[in-house]
C-alpha cells in the first residue's frame, strides 16, 4: 500500500474482502434473528391463549388463526362467543386456550344474555375451556336447594347464579358441541336449543364419540341463569336432552343444576365409560315424556360412577341404565318423587337396573311413584 493509499484510509485488497465477508456474515446473523422474530410474532397459535369475549353479539371472527379474536380488522375490536371458538379452533394443537368473559351487562337481571342466531361453531380444538365465572360478578346468590344427600349424607353444593345466559332456539339443535378432548364447561346458563328428545343430534350440551376428558361444572343447564325452583308446574324450557355424551368416554359431570327439559336430564349413550357424575340437582326432565329420565346410562354404556346427587320429580326413573354393559357404581344419592309421567308408556321407578356386576349402595330412596330399585 503506498503512502497515499494510507493516507486517504484505504485498506489492502486482502483486508478488504476479510471485512466484507465478516460484514456479510454478520448481516446474514442479522436478517436470520429478524426473520425468526418475524415468525414467532406472526404464528401466535403455538401458543396458549386466552381470548376475552366482550361482545354479546353473533359476529364472526375477522381472521381465524391470526392469534386475535375480533370480529373487525382490527386487533383489539368486538370478541364475541361465536369468533373465541372460531379463533380456538383455529389454534395449534397441544396447547391449552381459555375463552373468559367480560361483557357489559345487557339484560335486567344483571346478566350478559348471548343469542345465537345460528348454531355456534363445535369445540374442536383439545384442551379448551369456556368459563363464565370470570365474567364481573354482578349477581351475589346461589341457586340449588343445597342440603345433603344419600344415606351416608353428602353435602349437595347450591350453584352460584351465573352471569352469563346462553339462550337458543329450538331451530338450532345444538348450543354447545363439544367435538373434542379435556374440554371445560364452567359457569353458564345454557337453554331452549334442539327440538328432538332422546336424540343424538339434539341437546344444550352435546359430547362426541370417543373424545374423553370433558368437564361440565357450576352450570345451570336447562333453565335460565336465575330460576331453577323446587316446585314446576310448566312446559319444559328446552325441547332436548340437557347433557348428553354420544359416546365421550372418562369426562366428568360436576355441581350442576339440571332440569326443565322435555328429554332427559343426562344422557350417558353410545358407549359412554368412565364418567363421573357426582353432586348434581337434576330434576323436573322429561316434561311430557314419560319415558325420559334424570339420566339414563343407556345403549352398551357402562363403568361409570353416579354418586352424591339428587334426582327428584323426574317424569321417568330417577336413574336408569336401560341396556346398559354394566359395572356401574351408583352410591350415596337421593332419589325421590321420580316417576311421575302420566303418558301410557311412564317409567316409575328411582333407580331401574340393566346389565352385570352393578353396585347400588347407600342411597336414599323414597316416595317414587313405582318401584324404589328395580333390576
Amino acid at each position: 500500500m503506498t503512502q497515499q493509499e494510507h493516507a486517504a484510509g484505504r485498506l489492502p485488497g486482502a483486508v478488504r474482502r476479510k471485512v466484507s465477508r465478516r460484514a456479510s456474515l454478520c448481516r446474514a446473523a442479522l436478517m436470520a434473528a429478524l426473520w425468526l422474530l418475524l415468525l414467532t410474532v406472526a404464528a401466535p397459535a403455538s401458543l396458549a391463549s386466552t381470548f376475552i369475549v366482550n361482545d354479546a353479539g353473533d359476529a364472526v371472527d375477522k381472521s381465524p388463526g391470526d392469534g386475535f379474536c375480533s370480529t373487525t380488522s382490527r386487533s383489539n375490536g368486538p370478541c364475541t362467543l361465536r369468533a373465541a371458538i372460531q379463533e380456538t379452533n383455529a389454534r395449534v394443537t397441544g396447547a391449552p386456550h381459555s375463552i373468559t368473559f367480560n361483557i357489559p351487562v345487557n339484560d335486567a337481571r344483571n346478566i350478559a344474555v348471548i343469542t345465537p342466531a345460528t348454531a355456534l361453531d363445535s369445540i374442536t380444538r383439545n384442551g379448551t375451556t369456556i368459563d363464565a365465572t370470570t365474567q364481573p360478578n354482578t349477581n351475589t346468590g346461589v341457586l340449588g336447594v343445597g342440603g345433603t344427600v344419600g344415606v351416608t349424607p353428602l353435602f349437595l353444593q347450591t350453584v352460584n347464579v351465573p352471569d352469563v345466559e346462553i339462550v337458543g332456539i329450538g331451530s338450532i339443535p345444538v348450543g354447545l358441541d363439544i367435538q373434542a378432548s379435556s374440554v371445560t364447561i364452567r359457569g353458564l346458563a345454557i337453554y331452549g336449543f334442539g327440538n328432538t328428545v332422546n336424540s343424538d343430534t339434539s341437546a344444550n350440551i352435546r359430547i362426541g364419540a370417543t373424545f374423553s376428558g370433558t368437564v361440565i361444572e357450576q352450570n345451570i343447564v336447562g333453565s335460565t341463569a336465575t330460576s331453577f325452583p323446587s316446585t314446576y308446574s310448566g312446559s319444559a324450557r328446552s325441547q332436548s336432552d340437557n347433557i348428553r355424551s354420544a359416546g365421550g368416554i372418562n369426562g366428568r359431570i360436576s355441581n350442576n343444576l339440571i332440569g326443565f327439559s322435555a328429554g332427559k336430564g343426562i344422557q350417558l349413550g353410545g358407549g359412554s365409560t368412565g364418567w363421573t357424575v357426582e353432586n348434581n340437582e337434576v330434576r323436573f326432565n322429561g316434561i311430557l315424556n314419560s319415558n325420559l329420565d334424570g339420566i339414563d346410562i343407556e345403549n352398551g354404556s357402562g363403568s361409570n360412577i353416579v354418586r352424591g346427587n339428587l334426582f327428584a320429580g323426574n317424569e321417568a326413573d330417577g336413574i336408569d341404565s336401560f341396556s346398559s354393559s354394566g359395572n356401574n357404581t351408583i352410591i350415596n344419592n337421593t332419589v325421590t318423587g321420580n316417576g311421575i309421567g302420566t303418558a301410557p308408556n311412564v317409567e316409575t321407578a328411582g333407580i331401574r337396573i340393566y346389565g352385570t356386576g352393578s353396585t347400588i349402595s347407600l342411597n336414599l330412596v323414597y316416595a317414587n311413584y313405582g318401584a324404589g330399585i328395580m333390576v
